[in-house]
């Protein structure tokens, strides 16, 4: 019994005495437990597979190389990618879940980075010409965004992006105009397209796209993008006068230019502009600023006219009979006299606008017929 427990006693030291010089040696009592020994070697484990991932892509790398010595990067990286994709299940072996992203390309000082990402289990690898990397795992990543694609009508602007490492984020969407200090948020949105409304013509923006990764990192990319310039046609309407040119087209923000000069008996013309009596004057030099089609009308002064008006003959007459004549002109009559008259005597007459009318009475005994004509006035 005595030696039993002596044993157990010198068991125990025996114990002490090795956690005593592996503590010396530098080794945690942490090292020696689940949490320490075997999360090493599943570290241990992860790189190796990092290793072998990245080994295996740069062997399809190397062997596009030298199939296609000559070829471009472009070429060469799209070729590995399409082995990559086509052989997916090669690298499904070493992770359960695989993705291989499109081809991109990024220019910079005149140099054009090719590449594509493989993601497996998170772990992103980055394979380009000149090397294949290990980046890091996805989640703890900033996300990628780029610009793919700008279109712009006269007020609108629409803006295409591709996101990568952004499953689950958000795209904040800002412009400023070239007189703005400041962007302006104008949505957030999982959308990689958006059109920016109520913009206007021939003007250039300064376009910001946001890609907001669920942890919170972000990134973004900047583009400038003018928008259209409309064509507008302008129509000539002389307004009582006649034009050679009916119509003509004009662009939003530029000078309207040569503008034809229309013709009217007895008037001045005055100009054009856009309304029939009062309006904005329009000339060769004005920016036209209006986003419709116009019509602009043609403005007259009167000239000073002394008009010879035959007023008629009846035919036969009687002695204090009257008849009625009528006579339009093409200006505003002001007042009349007498040019040539033979037998004949105003009863009345009146005069509205253009137009003169009298009533004229045979007043010459034993005559039967009436011969008169007018001068009318401008002025």
């Amino acid at each position: 019994m005595k030696k039993q427990e002596n044993k157990g006693i010198t068991l125990i030291a025996l114990v002490i005495t090795i956690i005593i010089l592996l503590i010396l040696a530098g080794i945690s009592i942490r090292a020696l437990t689940h949490t320490g020994v075997f999360q090493n070697a599943k570290q241990a484990e992860i790189e190796n597979k990092r290793a072998q991932i990245t080994e295996y892509l740069k062997l399809k790398l190397i062997n596009e190389q030298t199939n296609n010595p000559f070829g471009s990067a472009e070429e060469i990286i799209t070729a590995t990618r399409e082995d990559t994709l086509n052989k997916i299940n090669e690298l499904k072996k070493m992770g359960n879940d695989v993705t291989v992203e499109e081809v991109s390309k990024e220019e910079d000082n005149k140099e054009v980075d090719v590449y594509f990402y493989v993601i497996v289990d998170g772990d992103v690898y980055k394979v380009e010409l000149k090397a294949v990397t290990f980046l890091g795992k996805k989640d703890d990543m900033s996300p990628i965004i780029k610009t793919k694609n700008i279109t712009s009508t006269t007020n609108t602007i629409t803006v295409e992006v591709t996101t990568s490492r952004n499953d689950g984020g958000q795209i904040e969407y800002y412009i400023k105009s070239e007189n703005d200090a400041d962007y302006r948020l104008d949505a957030t949105t999982e959308d990689e397209n958006h059109v920016f409304t109520g913009l206007s013509q021939s003007k250039k923006y300064s376009l910001k796209v946001v890609a907001v990764a669920k942890n919170g990192k972000k990134a973004e990319d900047v583009a400038e993008k003018t928008t259209e310039t409309a064509q507008y046609t302008i129509t000539f309407n002389a307004n009582g006068g006649s034009v050679s040119q009916g119509s003509k087209t004009v662009l939003y923000g530029t000078s309207v230019g040569s503008v034809p000069t229309p013709s009217r008996d007895y008037w001045d013309f005055q100009g054009w502009y856009t309304d029939a009596t009062n309006g904005q004057k329009i000339d060769a030099n004005t920016t036209y600023s209006f986003e419709n089609d116009i019509t602009l009308y043609a403005h007259w002064t009167v000239k000073n006219v002394k008009l010879d008006v035959y007023m008629g003959s009846p035919g036969e007459i009687n002695s204090g009979a009257t008849y009625t004549a009528t006579k339009t002109v093409d200006f505003p009559i002001k007042r009349w006299e007498w040019s040539y008259k033979e037998y004949g005597e105003v009863v009345s007459y009146s005069i509205n606008g253009n137009t003169i009318t009298m009533v004229i009475k045979n007043a010459t005994p034993n005559k039967n017929y009436i011969s008169s004509r007018i001068y009318v006035y401008s002025y």
